[in-house]
């Protein structure tokens, strides 16, 4: 699944303001980058363990389990 993610004990605390606050028309406002960045997907990972999440599943990945 292709995107941006934002994620970190940041965004995690600021969730709420990061939904409120116009952030995607500011990540959209590029001038000419417009129309390239309106169809990227934005996901805020709010867990707090999403390093070691990733690192396990690269792990079982290396060993062959899918």
């Amino acid at each position: 699944m292709g995107g941006l993610y934002v994620s970190g004990g940041v965004i995690s605390r600021f969730a709420t303001s990061f939904a409120t606050r116009g952030c995607r028309e500011k990540f959209e406002s590029k001038g000419r980058f417009r129309s390239y960045l309106k169809p990227i997907s934005v996901y805020l990972g709010t867990r707090g363990n999403l390093g070691l999440l990733g690192t396990g599943k690269k792990r079982h990945l290396r060993r062959g389990f899918s």
